[in-house]
């Protein structure tokens, strides 16, 4: 039940930061989700109170995949409602990439690879901030937002390797 609050209280909150953006068929598929979820809970308490453990069992692992689906739903339009804040970081962040390319160069390292990666980090950036402008529907750009922190994770990769940096490998 407070995994449920806590879902309900989020999606508000991420529907009333959604400004500019549709979420409605979300938002509408979070709320059915959640609602299930209440119905499969007070089916459980049935269950429960005449006997029927295995299935009570059975509908809790239905109740976790339900609480799931609002949970992503519920992040989707949270991350639609934040693509603006997110759009001005990645600027800043290419700032800094420039900014160790420039270093890497006066290094006399090569750096043609990661320019080129830069170059598409750039573009899927400004691809996504379009796409924020023109009413793309909420889960294509939640797909812009993924391919765009996946390819900085890459061109961060690439730069660390070039610096030296090794990556730690926690246990």
């Amino acid at each position: 039940n407070r995994q449920l609050t806590q879902v309900t209280k989020q999606l508000a909150s991420s529907v009333r930061r959604a400004k500019g953006v549709d979420v409605t068929e979300l938002k509408g598929a979070a709320d059915q989700a959640v609602a299930t979820v209440k119905e499969t809970l007070g089916g459980i308490d049935a269950l429960i109170a005449a006997g029927d453990l295995e299935a009570a069992m059975e509908s809790l692992e239905g109740l976790q995949e339900q609480m799931e689906e609002a949970r992503q739903k519920t992040q989707i339009i949270d991350s639609v409602a934040n693509v603006s804040k997110v759009v001005r970081d990645m600027q800043r962040q290419i700032k800094a990439f420039n900014r160790d390319i420039k270093k890497l160069e006066r290094k006399k390292t090569d750096v043609t690879v990661l320019k080129a990666a830069l170059a598409e980090f750039k573009s899927k950036i400004e691809e996504l901030s379009a796409a924020a402008k023109g009413g793309t529907d909420p889960e294509d750009l939640f797909g812009l937002m993924e391919e765009m922190f996946e390819l900085k994770e890459a061109l961060q990769d690439q730069l660390d390797e070039l610096r030296g940096v090794e990556k730690e490998i926690l246990p």
